[in-house]
């Protein structure tokens, strides 16, 4: 890895746990030509989804706890990887992928305010075909914005039932919505 560092072929970057490297755009594109003629794009789509999964998930099981820092740290630098998790679940229709994501990033979403994007991700999910969301989870009321915090809180409490602390998100965002 020092060698590609050397030769500027990647870049060091601070990362609150272990060293990270960044791919220079060129180089990564270059990657993606390789793995696309491989056939591999997918495979390690799904890898690289699967891997932010497990962070999310092992996040989760530490939020909220004394030693929640570190996590939201993590999850931060990653933050962009769970994006790119979340955008192939969705382009592949993976239902079941997109809800565990869904269930592993909400408190960070809450603690890290990206309550917005994480309602916005939240609203797509129940849209997807194959989404075994029930179907009094997609009433939509007078105000289309208003009812999404409602069915956010709704799809968490189904991934997570002992959590109570979503309905905070559906309190604090209607009034938000009740105020604008």
């Amino acid at each position: 890895l020092s060698v590609l560092v050397a030769q500027s072929l990647v870049e060091p970057i601070a990362g609150p746990d272990v060293p990270r490297y960044r791919l220079l755009e060129t180089i990564q594109r270059f990657a993606e030509a390789r793995l696309a003629e491989r056939g591999a794009t997918e495979e390690t789509r799904q890898r690289h989804a699967c891997a932010y999964l497990a962070l999310a998930e092992d996040a989760a099981a530490h939020l909220p706890s004394r030693g929640q820092i570190p996590w939201l740290d993590r999850m931060t630098v990653d933050h962009d990887n769970l994006r790119a998790a979340f955008a192939w679940a969705q382009e592949r229709g993976d239902a079941e992928l997109a809800h565990r994501l869904l269930a592993g990033c909400w408190r960070f979403w809450q603690f890290r305010g990206h309550v917005t994007e994480g309602h916005a991700l939240a609203a797509a999910i129940l849209q997807m075909p194959g989404s075994d969301v029930d179907t009094a989870w997609r009433m939509r009321g007078p105000d289309d914005r208003a009812s999404t915090p409602l069915k956010v809180s709704l799809v968490l409490w189904k991934l997570e039932p002992a959590a109570t602390t979503t309905l905070p998100l559906f309190v604090e965002d209607r009034q938000a919505t009740q105020a604008a």
